[in-house]
């Protein structure tokens, strides 16, 4: 099971390409916004624990979205998760926290603006992720 974490990009652009990544295997990933998973403000190890015992399925992509924190970027990270940035302005949480090399980079299948090499569109993040997974031997 992977875990993606979507951040950054115009609300619009955003919420497009969550609609995009779910719709290429809607039974296979599933959305969840970081609220489901937190306490107190913060995300909560007890319901991250309990959101990922409940996959089963290896071949499968739990998206979460809205994370705003450092701790909850510090927290995903502990857990292994692939963080993509959707193209257009970065999440506000990464003025504090590094972007990786390893991130990856996302537009909308229709993003009116100029996509840079390396900027996927979601098939193409999708695409990836599963065939990381299975690479890895997680699937």
């Amino acid at each position: 099971m992977t875990i993606l974490v979507l951040f950054g990009g115009t609300e619009s652009d955003h919420d497009e390409v969550v609609s995009e990544v779910v719709a290429v295997s809607p039974s296979r990933i599933q959305k969840v916004s970081v609220s489901a998973l937190t306490r107190g403000g913060s995300m909560c190890e007890k319901e991250l624990d309990a959101l990922l015992a409940g996959v089963k399925a290896i071949d499968h992509i739990t998206l979460i979205t809205d994370v705003e924190s450092v701790q909850d970027i510090t927290l995903l990270r502990h857990y292994g998760a692939v963080f993509c940035h959707v193209r257009g302005p970065f999440a506000k949480a990464f003025n504090d926290e590094p972007i990786r090399c390893d991130d990856f980079h996302v537009a909308p299948t229709n993003y009116d603006g100029i996509v840079p090499e390396g900027v996927m569109d979601p098939l193409e993040l999708v695409s990836e992720l599963f065939t990381n997974a299975r690479d890895n031997g997680n699937a």
